[in-house]
């Protein structure tokens, strides 16, 4: 079924895998099939580098519990709570959130080059522009997020207006937008203090480590593929948080 492993990654083979899985299994619900072919596939071994895996359930309780202290604590905790691309909620301004329907859209990314520096930009693809319907346990985050945001916009005597930066939810603590590297010196930070207080080492990670760990919670709830690629890349209905 896959003859031609070294043309593709391992984690999009396995992907395939999953779906196809899922599919002819139901087809064998409804014998249509007898037998479900992909059963009989034998898939490459899947290399996972540190960054590239997800929390587990312990991990992911330290990490918010260390990522406290943090001013991207909110941040982190939404990754947690949407799946969504780091790119995505630099980019995410609160014309974006809907609150009486509990949903936001995403509509940009944020991007750097040296030229131009950090800079909103569109999507990374088609599917990337999609709504996404919010938990209370993040409504509520965002509701926070708003009000801080408000207390620091009056303190701080160097903040950039608002509006000149597109309203953004997670700007950087003067107000300009919030580049990557910023946010992986701070998960290293927070990863070499939880490492400093405890005999078994905290594996590497980086903001993307908090994408691959929604996938993997949302898997372990018993949540379908199919359901997780449409939140992960064109989410349209609330059929998932049921």
């Amino acid at each position: 079924l896959f003859p031609y492993t070294t043309l593709f990654r391992s984690s999009t083979i396995h992907l395939c895998y999953t779906l196809l899985n899922s599919t002819f299994k139901q087809a064998c619900r409804l014998r249509l099939l007898s037998v479900n072919p992909v059963l009989q596939v034998e898939l490459p071994r899947q290399q996972i580098s540190p960054h590239q895996r997800a929390l587990s359930i312990t991990e992911q309780e330290i990490f918010l519990q260390y990522a406290r202290s943090s001013p991207y604590y909110m941040l982190y905790t939404l990754a947690l709570l949407t799946g969504m691309r780091v790119g995505e909620l630099r980019a995410l301004r609160w014309r974006d959130i809907d609150f009486p329907n509990a949903s936001l859209t995403v509509t940009g990314t944020m991007k750097y080059t040296k030229k131009n520096g950090c800079y909103r930009d569109s999507p990374k693809t088609n599917a990337s522009y999609r709504k996404i319907p919010l938990l209370s346990a993040a409504v509520n985050l965002l509701e926070e997020v708003g009000k801080e945001q408000i207390r620091t916009h009056r303190s701080v005597k160097t903040w950039i207006p608002l509006e000149d930066l597109e309203d953004l939810v997670f700007p950087s603590r003067t107000g300009k937008p919030l580049c990557q590297g910023v946010l992986n010196a701070d998960i290293n930070r927070i990863v070499r203090n939880i490492n400093a207080d405890s005999d078994a080492p905290f594996l590497p990670m980086t903001p993307h480590t908090l994408r691959h760990t929604f996938s993997t919670r949302c898997m372990e709830s018993g949540m379908s593929p199919k359901v997780l690629q449409t939140i992960l890349n064109n989410c349209s209905s609330h059929t998932w948080m049921s």
